[in-house]
């Protein structure tokens, strides 16, 4: 009997691995071969805003630049042996760092639309003055984990540099924010020497990581983004060491670390959803005390560290902020047609509807359930309609290859005349950087592929766990709110399952190869 529920048991762990990776195989045989025809083009046109573009790629150039990466890629990793990798880790962290803070010092980038309130917003509280306007905290008061966040950091540089004028802070904040990059990085390569049991996985993530730009140039960006992620990926590196090693503090700072992504960025719900899930199927096949305890914890450390930054800026303004918009309104907005692409933003059925119905949630709600009635309904009286909508708000997240990050520091102001290394990457050099993106982007897309059929073959659900991550990320944001720039983290975490695939790959054809 015993012996007939461990089979069940394993069964049920390598159904829920092949799962995963057969659901992520089936968005990137979607995915991949789009992404040869065709790659979606973000710039700010002849305004301030997100205009998006389809663009027609060349097929067979794009194979052939495929062709020569991977052989590139297969050269470079022949020599691995004779690199360490703690010092290909330096030298990334200090290309990285190198490349980010130029850029940062060159760009002088100034806040602007969300990122302006939330941060003008955190220098105002830093000096105990509540008086700034903000409506905007009854539309998002999840935002409020970031403002602390900034809070802090304003406060802490006004106590060190006294005086110093604050587009210093502003830099000094995306400074740190090039830091996090380089951290999430390295954080993401140590997870997948636990996952994969692989130094040469890792060295090829390092590798790969070396030529990934967008996020150098999202740096600049003063909002959560950037931060959750380093967060996230250190969480997950401290996760799967407490799975491997069982050694509790290894757990509490996962859940410490996956908790502080969320308060700064709410959609990391994602990665912690994921999470349990992965805990779950795991201790189906083997149930461990630890990992039950672990779930425990991390639950009662979300529920209760989650509504204290909230709570917090309420009690020092003095005002309720309410619940904001409610999920089902971004659903409704997710549904139809934005103002730059099927999908994208649009205040209809979020701000507008919330400031009509005099921050109602409920009656907000009720606007919300109607409009997504009349849609799906649409969407079954005209099924073309419903899969030209979807196609184009999918590739218009997934096949940006720049996820916003040139976009970011072309549509902003800036505190001063930006320096060379700015207006050659953004400006004269745009069209080629954006094409080395596209091709990077093709060679990511091609590698994980890879790396998926590989773990549908190992059933093992600790590497399944990026892709788990990925796929509940390609469908929420299927549904609900559309941004290219939300895609970049997730894009970052398909890398160690790149070069999971392209090293099990390399190693089938140096076994294979004729003698």
């Amino acid at each position: 009997m015993q012996k007939r529920t461990g089979r069940i048991q394993a069964a049920f762990y390598g159904f829920c691995s092949r799962t995963i990776a057969a659901l992520m195989l089936l968005f990137m045989c979607y995915l991949l071969p789009m992404s040869f025809f065709r790659t979606t083009g973000m710039s700010t046109g002849t305004g301030k805003g997100e205009v998006i573009s389809f663009n027609y790629d060349n097929f067979f150039l794009n194979l052939i630049l495929l062709f020569i990466s991977v052989c590139l890629i297969y050269l470079l990793w022949r020599h691995f042996e004779s690199i360490s990798l703690n010092r290909l880790l330096s030298v990334l962290c200090v290309w990285v760092l190198a490349f980010g803070l130029v850029f940062v010092l060159n760009t002088k980038l100034q806040p602007s639309e969300d990122s302006y309130i939330v941060n003008f917003f955190a220098r105002q509280a830093a000096r105990g003055d509540f008086s700034y306007y903000h409506e905007y905290f009854k539309f998002y008061p999840f935002q409020l984990g970031y403002v602390l966040y900034a809070e802090a950091f304003f406060r802490l540089f006004n106590l060190v540099l006294p005086g110093v004028p604050e587009g210093f802070g502003s830099l000094a904040l995306q400074g740190l924010n090039v830091i996090y990059t380089a951290f999430a990085y390295c954080a993401l390569v140590k997870f997948s020497g636990y996952v994969f049991k692989s130094e040469t996985v890792q060295k090829l993530s390092a590798l790969l990581m070396f030529f990934c730009m967008p996020p150098l140039f999202f740096a600049t960006f003063m909002y959560g983004n950037v931060p959750a992620l380093a967060f996230i990926c250190a969480g997950l590196w401290l996760y799967a060491a407490f799975l491997e090693k069982g050694r509790w503090y290894n757990g509490l700072g996962a859940a410490l670390a996956l908790t502080a992504a969320v308060i700064l960025k709410l959609n990391s719900l994602i990665v912690v959803l994921a999470v349990f899930i992965a805990v779950f199927v795991s201790f189906v096949k083997k149930p461990r005390w630890a990992l039950a305890l672990f779930a425990a914890v991390f639950a009662l450390v979300l529920l209760l560290v989650m509504p204290l930054p909230q709570k917090l800026y309420e009690a020092r303004m003095g005002e309720k902020l309410g619940d904001g918009i409610p999920q089902v309104s971004w659903l409704a907005m997710g549904l139809h047609e934005g103002s730059s692409c099927s999908g994208w933003y649009s205040p209809t059925y979020t701000t507008t509807a919330y400031r009509l119905t005099e921050y109602d949630p409920d009656a907000t709600a009720f606007i919300s359930e109607k409009a997504i009635q009349e849609r799906l309904d649409a969407f079954r009286q005209y099924p073309i309609e419903c899969y030209r909508f979807f196609g184009r708000k999918f590739l218009s997240q997934w096949n940006e290859p720049t996820y916003q990050g040139l976009w970011n520091n072309q549509l902003r102001d800036h505190y001063s005349q930006p320096g060379f290394v700015y207006q050659l990457l953004c400006h004269d050099w745009e069209r080629p950087v954006k094409a080395f993106m596209n091709i990077y982007q093709q060679l990511i897309f091609f590698g994980f592929a890879l790396g998926l059929v590989r773990i549908f073959r190992r059933r093992d659900m600790s590497a399944s766990l990026l892709p788990l991550i990925i796929l509940g990320a390609m469908l929420y944001h299927l549904l609900f709110e559309a941004k290219s720039q939300h895609s970049q983290g997730y894009f970052i975490m398909m890398i160690p399952v790149a070069a999971f695939g392209f090293a099990r790959w390399f190693e089938y054809l140096r076994d294979n190869k004729p003698r």
